[in-house]
């Protein structure tokens, strides 16, 4: 089935911007004979349309991209844009090696230096403080959507566990509010030792806790609700084992009457 060929109205002003933003190739071609054409800027085929010229905008093959602006029975220019690219990401992550990335673009793998990988993994060591300054301190040629996933995914892993550095202790010392930490609201239940740890001088996060039963993974657990840096709430609690466990997703259950 042959492609329908589309004129398409000066007044569609926002599809004719994408269309020029997005145009990769222009060439000008003089006659029905000249197929290949000659390279041109894109300022000059856009000149032939209006307010400054005759030309009319068409689209020759949509799936393909192909568009020209006809200015006269001999005279054309074919705007070619790019079609949407396939990204294909295939992660090697080896038990006992470092993690490889490969990255495909249209099924050819892309050359090294265009591909900057950032691997968020805490891993068995845990998320302490270095781990974390380390995957934030990023520098300025990563672009601001990167560096800002990259950077909250760190400090994500890293406020799941209590930190006694002073920097995070300082960001903890107020809580959402601009309560200091020491004055829990009304609605949150202070533990009973709460007040003589703080008088002892142990660390805020250590004392800013209530006693609950939460829920973690369908399985009901008897540990203690603490807030971490900025105000983030996580649950400590022994598993079966004995062992100690921190987790940010629970499900606080009523007390028990």
């Amino acid at each position: 089935m042959d492609a329908v060929i589309r004129t398409i109205p000066y007044s569609y002003t926002k599809v004719i911007g994408r269309i020029r933003h997005q145009l990769t190739q222009v060439t000008r071609h003089n006659g029905a004979h000249d197929l290949e054409g000659v390279p041109v800027s894109a300022d000059e085929a856009w000149g032939h349309l209006p307010p400054h010229g005759r030309g009319k905008l068409r689209e020759l093959d949509a799936v393909h991209g192909l568009y020209e602006i006809r200015v006269n029975g001999t005279l054309r220019y074919e705007l070619r844009r790019p079609l949407p690219l396939r990204i294909d990401v295939v992660v090697d992550r080896g038990p006992d090696s470092a993690t490889e990335v490969r990255v495909f673009v249209d099924g050819a793998q892309a050359q090294f230096s265009a591909v900057h990988t950032h691997v968020v993994d805490p891993g068995a060591g845990g998320a302490d403080h270095a781990w974390m300054q380390e995957h934030t301190a990023l520098d300025d040629s990563v672009p601001g959507a990167v560096a800002a996933r990259v950077g909250g995914l760190a400090r994500f892993y890293h406020e799941r566990s209590v930190c006694a550095h002073p920097d995070c202790a300082a960001e903890s010392a107020t809580d959402a509010q601009g309560c200091p930490a020491g004055a829990p609201p009304a609605n949150r239940e202070e533990a009973p030792n709460a007040a003589a740890g703080r008088a002892a001088g142990v660390p805020v996060k250590d004392v800013d806790v209530r006693y609950a039963r939460a829920r973690v993974g369908g399985v009901e657990f008897d540990g203690r609700e603490i807030r971490t840096g900025q105000s983030r709430r996580v649950f400590r609690y022994r598993d079966h084992n004995g062992a100690e466990q921190t987790t940010a997703a629970y499900a606080l259950l009523p007390p028990t009457p």
